[in-house]
């Protein structure tokens, strides 16, 4: 289910529990919500896959109209290259410059909270309803939270897992997948 339905669904039912609640009736017909918020897990091999996933969301979700997104200028600082060098001279192959084009650095996460009308970039994991991360970035927030003692339930709700360009991964540490 897209994330702003099911939020609009997880409001709508709410309302109705507290109505029911005053006037002293029980209802029973409410599993619209999880355990924790995020819905969907999006694993990707660099930032720079990344920046793409999550500009095409932002598109997908406002079109031509303008609409708010929280820490983007944040997200463009840290997911794209600063410096850009000129590889039109490159021997490499066309393959190997499209995969390993702009930031190729392999661990990180972000959350992705999503509103009717805002997109908030850098949301704390129980709250976003995309994770977008790394298999490495993933595997450190799950390793970390377990010998801080802080929770990784993030993971628990989850409807919808996509991994993209799986065989970069093959090459990266598949142990990191699995």
């Amino acid at each position: 289910m897209c994330p702003c339905r099911a939020q609009s669904k997880v409001l709508r039912n709410n309302s109705r529990i507290s109505q029911m609640s005053e006037e002293g009736k029980m209802l029973d017909d409410v599993s619209d919500q999880g355990f924790t918020r995020p819905k969907i897990l999006i694993l990707l091999p660099f930032r720079q896959s990344a920046y793409s996933v999550i500009n095409l969301i932002i598109q997908l979700m406002f079109g031509d109209s303008s609409g708010h997104v929280t820490h983007k200028k944040k997200f463009v600082q840290e997911f794209t290259l600063q410096d850009k060098n000129n590889q039109s001279g490159s021997t490499k192959p066309e393959s190997y410059r499209s995969m390993f084009e702009g930031n190729t650095d392999d661990c990180f996460r972000i959350g992705v909270a999503i509103g009717r009308k805002s997109v908030k970039l850098f949301s704390d994991l129980f709250s976003s309803d995309i994770i977008v991360a790394s298999p490495l970035g993933l595997k450190l927030a799950t390793e970390s939270g377990s010998k801080k003692g802080a929770s990784f339930d993030f993971l628990s709700s989850l409807e919808m897992v996509i991994l993209d360009q799986t065989d970069v991964f093959l090459m990266q540490n598949w142990e990191h997948v699995t």
